[in-house]
């Protein structure tokens, strides 16, 4: 249920409005990259590698990427659902940005 992402046990909104990544970027392919770095969610530090493609077209810019993290390691869910039976341990983030000049 959508409903208990805010909550305290999942993303805690209230207490952590913000959140973020810090990584290094670097090429892999034509139009392909990897960000190299760490997620910080509710305070806890998360080391990953997000592969995504970058597409532009005039002032537009499309980024495109998928990576998956276990929830556990963040600490997410842990209390309703720590055993990872409603949802899973892994969970597949698809991220997508649309910049213009």
């Amino acid at each position: 249920d959508l409903d208990n992402l805010p909550l305290k046990d999942w993303l805690d909104t209230k207490a952590f409005q913000m959140q973020n990544i810090k990584a290094i970027i670097r090429k892999t392919g034509a139009n392909s990259y990897v960000a190299d770095g760490f997620l910080t969610l509710k305070g806890v530090k998360y080391k990953l590698a997000l592969p995504f493609t970058l597409q532009t077209n005039g002032n537009q810019a499309v980024m495109n990427g998928k990576v998956v993290i276990d929830r556990m390691k963040l600490k997410i869910g842990l209390s309703s659902d720590g055993k990872g039976e409603w949802v899973s341990r892994n969970v597949t983030v698809n991220i997508k940005v649309t910049a213009t000049k």
